[in-house]
């Protein structure tokens, strides 16, 4: 397959009002090591979105998508263990219909929506899902509400909440599917609502 390798040096920006679909590739370094250019791939407006259609992303460092939106399209792998994929964006984070989010073994997924909105990681229908190998979905006081599409846990994974009260608690509503594979677990930690 093809391999996109992210520079130190340099950055991907998308412009005011721009979308870029990045499409079966796998990309690497991203996050980087520059103080420079932490995010290697960034949006400059809220207007801005990168599209992720049957990419694996490898993480060299945590990486924080802080402006613009993001679309799951078919599959978005994140690997990179002991590393941090945070989105703390006010736009959402779609996981389109018939599509995979997936978080691979250490990796941490952390929710902070500039927004201050709990509401930003949207699946769009029943079959949009966020698949877990062994990995931590973790939300900040900001709180995360998972609902409509499908949770897939493989391993252990962790579940994390900074939450101080309900109104800051990560919830998973009753019509999200859960689906907990043989020998698998899921360990929730902090505040964590069911309803």
């Amino acid at each position: 397959g093809r391999e996109l390798t992210l520079s130190d040096a340099e950055a991907i920006v998308v412009g005011h009002g721009k979308t870029l679909t990045i499409q079966d590739v796998r990309l690497d370094k991203l996050g980087g090591t520059s103080s420079a250019y932490p995010n290697n791939i960034r949006c400059l407006g809220s207007d801005s979105k990168v599209i992720f259609r049957n990419v694996e992303a490898v993480l060299e460092s945590s990486f924080s998508f802080t402006v613009g939106a993001i679309d799951v399209e078919h599959d978005f792998s994140i690997d990179g263990f002991g590393k941090t994929f945070a989105y703390s964006s006010a736009s959402n984070l779609t996981v389109k219909s018939r599509s995979m989010l997936m978080l691979d073994r250490g990796v941490t997924f952390s929710y902070d929506s500039s927004s201050a909105a709990n509401d930003k990681l949207v699946f769009e229908d029943s079959s949009s899902t966020l698949k877990m190998f062994g990995s931590t979905l973790y939300s900040t006081h900001t709180g995360v509400s998972l609902s409509t599409g499908r949770l897939e846990v493989n391993d252990l994974c962790i579940f994390e909440s900074e939450a101080d009260n309900s109104a800051e608690a990560m919830i998973i509503n009753t019509d999200l599917d859960v689906r907990v594979r043989a020998g698998a677990a899921l360990d929730m930690r902090g505040m964590i609502v069911y309803e």
